[in-house]
């Protein structure tokens, strides 16, 4: 803040501020009437500094609604009225990359499979050496919502029994 010439100052009252992941971060400083150039109009904000990934600015809903902004989801566009009443159009990113989606995901998993994939000549080992223990690491935790459809996924496989056929004896019980 100081390279740029931003001057903090202490707020009345520290405040709590819960991001994404439920972490709750305490701020009590704010950098009042900041200029922000947008496409060569000025909006002024209060910002709060605090540390946060990759962000370097958040513009909170008192913002965008001080400056009437309407958001396009599907367009990927935000448009700004300015104080001197002109609009500011702003269009997001088109991003190439493909994913999976969990409509997409379930049509596969519901395709019968032909069976388990052909022996290979090569068999893969990992040689250990005598003495050593494995390496500890926690067990990944998945959300609720995850674990449900896990379970609803694996259940609905047991079911078809190609779960039980492609699984070595006794590992289904470690599912179920």
């Amino acid at each position: 803040m100081r390279k740029l010439g931003i001057v903090s100052i202490p707020l009345e009252e520290s405040m709590n501020i819960e991001i994404a992941n439920q972490e709750v971060i305490t701020v009590d400083q704010v950098c009042p009437n900041c200029e922000v150039m947008i496409q060569k109009q000025l909006f002024t904000v209060d910002l709060i500094p605090f540390k946060l990934g990759e962000f370097e600015v958040i513009l909170g809903m008192d913002w965008l609604t001080r400056y009437d902004a309407q958001i396009n989801c599907r367009r990927k566009r935000v448009s700004l009225r300015g104080d001197n009443g002109k609009r500011v159009i702003l269009r997001g990113q088109k991003h190439h990359k493909k994913f999976l989606t969990m409509i997409q995901a379930k049509k596969l998993l519901r395709q019968e499979l032909p069976g388990l994939p052909p022996d290979r000549e090569i068999e893969f080992t990992i040689d250990l050496v005598p003495g050593t223990a494995p390496i500890s690491k926690a067990p990944y935790r998945m959300a609720p919502t995850e674990m449900k459809e896990l379970a609803t996924q694996l259940q609905e496989l047991l079911e078809k029994e190609s779960l039980d056929q492609a699984c070595p004896v006794g590992s289904p019980s470690v599912i179920r």
